[in-house]
């Protein structure tokens, strides 16, 4: 029997025999709950277990006439089993990874292994094994990876590759000589301190890049084409054009090839300025050809290569009416991925204002110079021009918002030239712009672009992003945005804001109408003039019939800039039974009659309340008197002589008002 409170279950953790399933292993499992009432209280417990299997333990390095003591734990810490051996061993244990913790020859450490196959090595010699896990900066597992074994005193290095997102490395060298570095593609080394003998160790590695900028211009009458090409190579990347790219690290790649490394550098560089670009870069399907080059030394640093080499090259044939419809083709080489990501990075410089780029096949910016998003693999990439085409505002689909909104109909004019919004006074909204930026180059909404950028000019403040949120005095304000498109190119446009005050109140303006007893349509208009100054208006109406209520004639007239708009108005009706609905037209039938209780009418109510957009109100009371239109029921009462109340329903039939009895 538990009190009312907060409990936590908890099940132990278990290394157990489940029949016809064999030994498994629980790791244990919590759940809160909490007893709030005196029904009973169920739970349904799911505890996760992980199936056992006969596993063959090969112990390394054990001394004859020596014992081990072994203890296997879950990687949450969890011991499991224990045992003391001289000799290789069978034992139940999961597949994955666990640790095997070692008490050998008064030495203690710990082991994380990884069964997969239903054996297990143990190495006994402690200082000859690291081990631990490669994760990324969020914790994530990165399963594939290469471990590299530099030896300083020889200047030899061995290299391992794991998949499971663990290592574990037993080497006979001295691990005073080695440095281990541990990466992986697309991420940069990482060097494992204190390695042997110090248990688990977890090594992050980080995403790391260098680049090849290769930068192409135009002249303006297309004859000739510069191309330069600038090295930037950082140690998380290895060089995969040089010798023994596989250590991971320039580093260490320029110790192993000591003085042709400067040689390799300049060989590859200088190789990539041909006679001329039919392999290489195309306008039109023209290639150019060498004018001249001009190559700098590469500057090699302890953890950095650069170098830089420009080339010119010329075709007398083009002329600056190619311009015009032009396609660019660039062979991209693509990224080559070793430790880090060894990537190009094209750009594009023209002269010619009346033309831009319209299309491409693979992730670029626009505007001039335009660049080429680095690739994953080689190939041609065909580009487009045509004509320069200016963004687009379309200024009646720009969105606006507040606090305690109450319809989005905040437009009052919604032509481009005189685009007008109203909004609450005094109160903080936001604008944005995301559906009303339009760039017909690549025939998106790109306000978030690379390249894009807006800037917001109101009241002489500035602003410069995609939506911002102000707060505007009541009034008329000219709002102001200059845009750039990722295309490169600008526009810019004007609209009216109105801030409208609380003193601006809607005109009330609506019309009843009903069919009467004698088929006839009733229509009763209900205005300014027809109110009372307490907003309270009297009529009467026939019992059931359906009363149709129309205010579509109500406005909230505003002048602006000398010409009258109408405010747009949210009406919400509340009728007699609570019954609620929202529009400018509403209908309603009154099913009980209006009948005098101690003298005195009570009549039914119909609340109106009458909202801007802009969030002035008003509140209409409607008193309705229902007429009794329920025909008469007669009541007939038979006495006996004794005067004893003898009527039966049995009696008689009734047939609307005439009755018939039946003695």
């Amino acid at each position: 029997m538990l009190t009312y409170g907060n409990y936590t279950l908890n099940v132990q953790p278990s290394y157990v025999t489940i029949p016809g399933t064999g030994k498994v292993i629980s790791d244990g499992y919590q759940e809160q709950f909490t007893v709030s009432s005196s029904s009973a209280t169920s739970l349904n417990i799911f505890v996760p277990v992980a199936q056992t299997y006969l596993t063959n333990v090969s112990l390394t390095g054990l001394v004859s006439g020596e014992s081990a003591a072994l203890s296997f734990s879950t990687m949450t810490g969890y011991t499991f089993y224990n045992i003391t051996e001289n000799a290789d061993f069978t034992a139940y244990l999961p597949h994955g990874k666990f640790y095997v913790n070692v008490d050998y020859l008064g030495t203690q450490f710990s082991l994380l292994e990884n069964n997969i196959i239903n054996s297990i090595n143990v190495s006994l010699s402690s200082s000859q094994v690291a081990f631990g896990n490669v994760e990324t900066s969020t914790n994530t597992t990165i399963n594939s990876f290469t471990a590299v074994l530099f030896n300083k005193a020889t200047d030899k290095y061995s290299t391992q590759n794991f998949t499971s997102g663990s290592y574990r490395i037993i080497t006979n060298q001295s691990w005073s000589d080695i440095v281990l570095m541990i990466y992986a593609a697309g991420y940069a080394p990482a060097v494992v301190q204190n390695t042997a003998g110090k248990g688990l160790q977890t090594v992050t590695l980080s995403p790391a890049s260098s680049n090849i900028f290769v930068n192409y211009s135009l002249s303006s009458d297309l004859r000739t084409v510069t191309m330069n090409i600038s090295l930037q190579i950082k140690n998380n990347t290895a060089l995969p054009f040089a010798q023994n790219s596989s250590v991971g690290s320039i580093y260490y790649q320029e110790m192993m090839d000591g003085s042709i490394f400067k040689n390799e550098i300049m060989n590859y560089v200088n190789g990539e300025i041909q006679n001329n670009t039919q392999y290489s870069f195309l306008v039109d399907g023209n290639f150019y050809n060498l004018s001249k080059a001009t190559y700098a030394a590469p500057v090699i640093k302890t953890n950095s290569v650069f170098d830089n080499v420009t080339a010119t090259y010329v075709n007398d044939g083009m002329n600056y009416t190619d311009y015009k419809n032009m396609n660019l083709k660039l062979y991209d080489l693509g990224t080559s991925v070793i430790s880090g990501k060894f990537q190009y990075s094209y750009a594009i410089k023209y002269i010619n204002s009346s033309y831009s780029l319209s299309s491409a096949p693979v992730s670029t910016t626009f505007g001039n110079p335009f660049q080429i998003y680095p690739i994953s693999s080689p190939q041609w990439v065909s580009m487009g021009f045509s004509t320069v085409k200016k963004p687009i505002f379309i200024n009646s689909q720009m969105s606006f918002s507040w606090s305690k909104m109450v319809s989005q109909s905040y437009t009052l004019n919604s032509t481009q030239k005189n685009t007008i919004f109203v909004v609450p006074a005094n109160t903080n909204f936001t604008m944005n712009l995301s559906n009303a930026f339009y760039n017909p180059v690549n025939q998106k909404y790109d306000y978030n672009s690379p390249g894009t950028s807006f800037t917001w000019n109101v009241s002489s403040k500035l602003y410069h992003s995609s939506a911002i949120t102000i707060n505007l005095t009541a009034g008329s304000h000219t709002i102001q945005i200059n845009g750039t498109s990722s295309s490169g190119f600008y526009n810019t446009t004007k609209f009216i804001v109105y801030a409208m005050g609380s003193t601006n109140s809607p005109v009330v303006n609506f019309t009843y109408s009903y069919v009467n007893q004698k088929g006839i349509t009733v229509h009763k208009l209900i205005n300014k003039t027809s109110l009372p100054s307490n907003l309270t208006y009297y009529f009467s109406v026939p019992q059931s019939s359906q009363i149709s209520f129309t205010s579509d004639n109500s406005s909230l007239p505003v002048m602006v800039n000398g010409t009258v708009y109408k405010v747009p108005l949210v009406f919400n009706w509340t009728f007699a039974n609570s019954y609620k609905t929202q529009g400018n037209t509403a209908s309603y039938s009154f099913s009980k009659p209006t009948i005098p209780v101690n003298g005195q009418i009570m009549r039914q109510n119909v609340s109106i309340n009458v909202t801007s957009v802009a969030l002035t109100s008003l509140n209409l009371a409607l008193k309705v008197f229902v007429n009794d239109t329920t025909a008469p029921t007669p009541v007939i009462t038979i006495m006996n002589s004794a005067g004893k109340n003898i009527t039966s329903a049995s009696c008689f039939k009734c047939y609307h008002t005439i009755c018939q009895l039946f003695f």
